[in-house]
């Protein structure tokens, strides 16, 4: 639901919600807009007023900088060991490197899937079910990380939630009206009717 677009209507949650989107998952202000329901234009404001620009290029570098302290750190654990280090310093080597692999691996499956395709929904039914499908995915990365977990958060899978039940028993009851007559049928009755059966 898209909320006016005036001062004072938006939550400083809100504002920060949309600054987080923008400047640590670097999404584009109309990604952002879309997640959130506020404008591109109040977008663009924020990010003027409270400088998001140069947060985003301040985490950039920032989290380049730790990818190079932990390749530096890597490298000189791998040193060590190699030199004779002892049992703990090769655990943790070993330990670093299934991390790397871990993330490497991540981020060639997350550039493998590429955007999502569009999807044609064809009923009530199947926009259920993928609404079902992307509820599932939420729940489990807020599972995965609790911390994440709000009453905005609740609410917000409390009303999917209710949207996914409602929209099953809309399609529960259009699969029971076409389990009825077909138009063919009932034209066939409504003729049989008129000429005295």
């Amino acid at each position: 639901m898209t909320q006016p677009d005036r001062p004072g209507e938006y939550s400083p949650g809100q504002v920060f919600e949309a600054q987080d989107l923008y400047c640590v998952d670097r999404l584009t202000f109309e990604a952002v807009s879309a997640r959130t329901g506020v404008s591109v234009a109040t977008l663009k404001r924020w990010s003027d007023k409270y400088d998001w620009r140069g947060k985003r290029e301040e985490l950039a570098q920032a989290e380049s900088s730790i990818r190079r302290d932990i390749y530096l750190a890597r490298m000189k654990m791998l040193a060590k060991v190699l030199q004779g280090g002892e049992a703990l310093d090769a655990f943790a080597v070993a330990k670093l490197e299934t991390l790397a692999m871990d993330q490497a691996r991540f981020r060639r499956e997350e550039a493998s899937q590429g955007p999502p395709e569009a999807i044609k929904i064809e009923s009530q039914a199947q926009a259920a079910a993928l609404l079902e499908k992307a509820l599932g995915a939420k729940l489990g990365a807020l599972v995965a990380e609790p911390s994440r977990i709000d009453l905005k958060t609740i609410r917000d899978l409390r009303a999917a939630l209710a949207l996914v039940a409602e929209m099953r028993g809309r399609a529960a009851e259009a699969e029971e009206a076409a389990a009825g007559l077909t138009p063919e049928t009932e034209a066939k009755i409504k003729q049989l009717l008129a000429e005295g059966l």
